[in-house]
C-alpha cells in the first residue's frame, strides 16, 4: 500500500484518497516549513507519520 489506500500492484485503488493523502502531506510540509524545524527532525516526523498511518 502507499499514500491513500492505492497498490503498487494492481488491484483496486481510490484516486480521492489518495489525492487527500498527498494533500495532508503537503499541509504537513508546509507547517513544518512554517515552524522552521531542522531538516532531519522533518524526515523523521513525516516518517513516522506514514508509518503511523
Amino acid at each position: 500500500m502507499v499514500v491513500g489506500g492505492t497498490s503498487l500492484f494492481g488491484g483496486r485503488g481510490g484516486i480521492g484518497k489518495t489525492i487527500i493523502g498527498l494533500l495532508i502531506l503537503g499541509v504537513l510540509n508546509n507547517g513544518l516549513d512554517h515552524v522552521e524545524i531542522d531538516s532531519h527532525l522533518k524526515i523523521l516526523i513525516r516518517s513516522l507519520i506514514l508509518l503511523a498511518a
